[in-house]
């Protein structure tokens, strides 16, 4: 057979694995980017206090309360703690989650569109892109590392298309995804669209609609339960069950953002790629050159006759409704000249996926489709290549951001920050507790700045020892500094200045 010509061998599959999961570890060990991370440094401290203290608890385990798939980080971390003298063991748990992730991928993609596409996309997952080196040794957001999910559910709606089980299998393979990255809500509308599509008749559509929601409930409502349970310690301070980083999802599909639609694919989406580039040739040249490959592949792709037109509508389905939803969501991005791989983070869990439909597509291009393949490897390999040769170690750690990040998660237990505290090195402590400052500031002042919330800061910063009182109104002072979002009423700021100097005076 002609597929034959094409094996992808068990030490070609290894080959390419380990050699990426090398990149990567010489990428982190190289860069010490992860002391850039102040979620990773915030969650590193959060886990010490916990082992030292010996007060195990899931919200420990748990960096944020949106990615519940930061408990398998934690718990794969312990693993590696003895080895962290080389690079942390959160690094060296994202390290392995990376590896697994690319494993599940090039197998999904040889399952899906057989062995010399998945050849390819391997020989492309060794380089990669700028922008996906980064995570597999640093933690700040699970984008990358869960990549691999919608791989596994493209999978899983393909061969189980036929089975009448289908609804009951998405719901609950779209509830434990949800529950470990809130990413895979775009999976859930994928879902709703593909049975509606399927089903022949209005009551066989609500039938199944019904079983993928029940079976989709079933299997999300332990992580909701955790986030109401866990509300004390995550300080939701209402802003509901599915909110990210203080932001609430209501927010999602404003008609402010409509406008975006047009130019998240001109933009943020070509942007998100190569991140840096040869000086030689502008950031408009690059965003054009992605643009067309990206274009040219999704459209040999749906022109593609070999490959099912199921797959094709799942698959391009996945991206260009994450693609909607990040273009009328919260946290859009609108540049395109970037060149900070945790702006474009969000792109991370559909590049891969995106990717790989290119690649199916550019291999049917007829007699130019090993000029094509040939010439997007060579511009993904010299964009990481040139990433390499530009980045800049980091020596001072962003413990203050970090201390922002555990003020707003402990807010309403400032105790424990204090048992936080104790376990950052002496050089930094000071600077971690301008950051608790400043976080409590912004989380309390954030949507009220009425008496009761000026009494409740002024009281924590009475009740905490006094030797951290003047670096934690340093931070209260900087929450209110130009600039500094979010913007806080300058009104208080004269109020809390003659609460602190009276409170000064009263120590005295």
């Amino acid at each position: 057979m002609k597929a034959e010509k094409y094996l992808f061998t068990k030490w070609q599959f290894i080959f390419i694995l380990l050699a990426g999961t090398v990149i990567r570890f010489l990428y982190g060990y190289w860069s010490k980017a992860w002391l850039a991370a102040p979620d990773q440094l915030a969650w590193i401290l959060d886990l010490d206090e916990m082992l030292n203290n010996k007060t195990w608890h899931y919200v420990q385990l748990v960096h944020a309360p949106h990615e519940g798939g930061s408990l398998l980080v934690s718990l794969l971390s312990l693993l590696f703690r003895p080895f962290q003298s080389i690079i942390p063991a959160l690094s060296w748990a994202a390290l392995l989650i990376d590896t697994l992730s690319r494993w599940v991928q090039l197998k999904s993609a040889q399952k899906l569109f057989g062995n010399r596409t998945a050849l390819i996309f391997g020989i492309w997952t060794i380089l990669s892109v700028p922008l996906l080196i980064p995570w597999g040794t640093v933690n700040y957001g699970l984008h990358s590392l869960f990549s691999f999910v919608p791989f596994v559910f493209l999978y899983v709606i393909t061969k189980y298309r036929q089975n009448k089980y289908l609804p009951v299998i998405c719901g609950l393979f779209c509830g434990i995804a949800v529950s470990v990255s809130y990413d895979s809500l775009v999976l859930v509308m994928v879902s709703v669209f593909f049975i509606l599509f399927v089903s022949e008749t209005f009551t066989n559509r609500l039938a199944k609609l019904f079983a993928f929601a029940a079976a989709f409930m079933l299997a999300v409502l332990p992580h909701m339960l955790a986030r109401i349970y866990f509300d004390a310690a995550f300080s939701l301070n209402g802003d509901g069950l599915l909110s990210i980083r203080g932001v609430a999802l209501d927010n999602t599909f404003s008609p402010t953002h409509f406008n975006h639609l047009a130019t998240v694919w001109f933009t943020s989406l070509p942007g998100s790629f190569l991140l840096t580039f040869p000086t030689f040739l502008p950031a408009e040249i690059i965003c054009i050159l992605v643009c067309l490959f990206v274009f040219t592949g999704t459209i040999l792709y749906v022109r593609n006759k070999p490959v099912e037109k199921h797959l094709k509508t799942v698959s391009l389905s996945i991206v260009v409704l994450f693609v909607i939803v990040y273009a009328l969501g919260s946290f859009y991005g609108k540049s395109y000249h970037q060149t900070g791989y945790v702006y474009y983070r969000h792109w991370c869990y559909i590049v891969p996926l995106l990717v790989l439909i290119m690649i199916k597509g550019f291999i049917h291009a007829g007699k130019f489709k090993w000029y094509i393949v040939g010439a997007w490897m060579v511009l993904c390999g010299i964009a990481s290549l040139q990433y390499f040769r530009s980045f800049q170690k980091t020596d001072q750690p962003s413990y203050r951001q970090a201390g922002w990040i555990l003020a707003n998660k402990y807010s309403n237990d400032p105790g424990k920050l204090f048992q936080i505290h104790a376990m950052a090195e002496q050089a930094y402590q000071e600077e971690l507790l301008v950051g608790f400052g400043w976080g409590l500031s912004a989380r309390i002042f954030r949507k009220s700045s009425s008496e009761v919330s000026l009494n409740k800061l002024v009281d924590i910063i009475r009740s905490s020892p006094v030797n951290c009182h003047p670096a934690m109104i340093r931070g209260i002072y900087y929450s209110f500094t130009k600039g500094i979002t979010p913007v806080l009423d300058q009104g208080l700021l004269i109020e809390l200045t003659a609460r602190f100097s009276e409170n000064g005076k009263q120590n005295k």
